[in-house]
């Protein structure tokens, strides 16, 4: 069992000893085990840490795919000109001024890498690094699920006995004080009344190891 196992066995161990103890004054909410899986799946730390790795994983991948993808740029210019017809061969009679006139300038610019080795190369790593994160999210959820199905049954094998072992203390109390009267009636022995205490102290026993 690892450290992260064992930290949320612990947890487990707490809460179910804190709902014991508080179970006389508050409600307990009873969980089915597809609950409890789902509930491990969506808070459990390893599954979180795990799910963040992925995430990292493709915005690895589109940064690194970012200088393969077409640069597309722009520039707009605006500029306010007054020409001189004579000095473009129009020697026109009266004022050869033109203007004040507003001159606009749009300039679209498209640059696209057709090879670039190492960018190439970075993409793959990339790739290869959120495969790994792929496969370690998978393990982690189906480490979790195995564990949290694994005490999930401890827990209901657990709460079996302790039944069991309740409705035995039950029955063999019982038998213990029909053997008491018994005796009194002089229609048991004593060898019958040591048998019957000593298996209601196995009973007893067994009931508070459940």
């Amino acid at each position: 069992m690892t450290f992260s196992q064992k930290t949320f066995f612990a947890c487990i161990v707490v809460i179910v000893s804190t709902v014991s103890l508080a179970s006389a004054k508050e409600h307990i909410t009873t969980l089915n085990l597809s609950e409890a899986l789902e509930m491990a799946l969506t808070r459990h730390v390893d599954v979180l840490v795990a799910d963040e790795r992925v995430k990292q994983a493709l915005n690895r991948i589109q940064e690194k795919f970012a200088p393969l993808w077409p640069q597309l740029s722009g520039t707009v210019s605006d500029v306010r000109q007054t020409r001189d017809l004579r000095a473009a061969g129009f020697p026109l009679p009266g004022d050869p001024h033109v203007g004040p006139f507003n001159v606009y300038d749009a300039r679209i610019r498209l640059i696209q890498t057709i090879f670039d080795p190492s960018a190439m190369a970075r993409f793959k790593s990339s790739q290869q690094g959120h495969l790994l994160s792929l496969a370690q999210q998978k393990k982690t959820r189906e480490d979790v699920f195995v564990l949290v199905a694994t005490l999930f049954l401890e827990a209901k094998r657990a709460q079996d006995s302790f039944a069991v072992a309740h409705m035995a203390l039950h029955r063999d109390k019982k038998e213990m004080s029909i053997t008491f009267w018994r005796l009194k009636s002089g229609l048991s022995s004593s060898l019958d009344m040591k048998k019957a205490r000593a298996q209601y102290s196995h009973s007893l026993y067994n009931f508070e190891l459940a």
